[in-house]
């Protein structure tokens, strides 16, 4: 009975053996498919992750792309501003210190397609804008001729340097790290979370403080100061007419002084002339005269007969020129 009760049990031990068995492999089947299956979850974690990063990198080429554009568009107007004159000037006046002109007068030419609408737009002009800046410049750097009665002087000229009222901002560079949202940052921490900290961060999601700090346009880095630049050509070019006006009066003033204090010269010569000339024959009349002959002799004074034969009224000759008999002698 013993026999045939262990018989029952002759397979166990193979059972046992083939059970063992069947269980390991489950067991190796099961962890294999929980490491598969982690390695899914990962591998779908690091494929949202990947999208997330190629989306920052779109962002930040554009933003570059942007930033570019606008270092771009700063020299570009600094070069436009640079040659809002036409090269070359032409004479307005020569140098006359006498005259109170102490160099040359230039006149300098504007060119008003220099900026496009884009540009000045840019600087905050309007059309009518700009179109008074260039005639309020065109007036500063063009000379007027202002003139008095016989008189005129040139009006002073001035090129304006349009740079001295632009102020662009500085652009810095662009890290990566700031064209990524805020946003993103918060889904690649999620994901990052639970694959357990183990995903590859890459430079998009380095600079978290700094998330969506890329700026989205420069269209605010430049600063053109329209109204000092336009007030400084208006009041230069009204100055210069007013000074170059009141250079020419008096000018004129001068030259009428001058004129009026010659020919009172002229006449008192004339008369000191005149005067010279008939004082002899004054002298000799009273011996000519036989009414006042005796009177003459009465007072015993001596006829100035030299003086009657070289004065101009009774010699012609003197008249024109002609040395007096005093001056033959004495040159003798």
């Amino acid at each position: 009975m013993i026999q045939n009760a262990g018989k029952q049990f002759n397979n166990l031990t193979g059972q046992l053996e083939t059970t063992r068995g069947q269980s390991q492999t489950q067991i190796e089947a099961a962890k294999k498919a929980a490491q598969d299956a982690q390695a899914s979850a990962r591998g779908q974690l690091q494929g949202a992750v990947g999208n997330l990063t190629t989306q920052a990198q779109q962002q930040y080429n554009q933003a570059n792309t942007v930033r570019n554009q606008a270092l771009q568009q700063q020299e570009q107007l600094r070069q436009a501003l640079s040659g809002l004159y036409n090269p070359g000037t032409t004479l307005a006046g020569r140098a006359n210190p006498n005259y109170g002109v102490p160099e040359d007068v230039l006149n300098y030419s504007v060119n008003q397609q220099a900026l496009s609408p884009e540009q000045y737009q840019s600087l905050g002009m309007d059309q009518g804008q700009y179109n008074n800046l260039i005639s309020a410049l065109t007036a500063a750097g063009t000379s007027d001729y202002m003139t008095g009665h016989n008189f005129g002087a040139p009006s002073q000229t001035y090129q304006f340097n349009p740079l001295d009222v632009l102020s662009q901002q500085q652009i810095p560079e662009l890290q990566q790290g700031m064209a990524t949202t805020p946003e993103q940052y918060a889904q690649f921490n999620a994901l990052n979370q639970l694959a357990g900290g183990t995903l590859e961060q890459s430079p998009e999601f380095s600079m978290e403080n700094m998330a969506g700090t890329a700026p989205a346009n420069y269209n605010n880095t430049n600063q053109f100061d329209y109204n000092t630049l336009i007030n400084a050509a208006n009041d230069f070019d009204v100055a210069g007419k007013r000074e170059a006006k009141a250079l020419a009066d008096q000018l004129t003033m001068n030259a009428d002084a001058q004129h009026a204090a010659s020919k009172q010269h002229g006449w008192s010569g004339l008369v000191n002339k005149v005067s010279n000339a008939v004082k002899p024959v004054a002298k000799l009349a009273p011996y000519l005269n036989p009414l006042t002959l005796p009177g003459a002799l009465a007072n015993n004074t001596k006829p100035d007969v030299e003086g009657f034969l070289n004065s101009p009224v009774t010699n012609p000759a003197l008249a024109l020129g002609k040395e007096t008999l005093d001056e033959v002698q004495k040159r003798k």
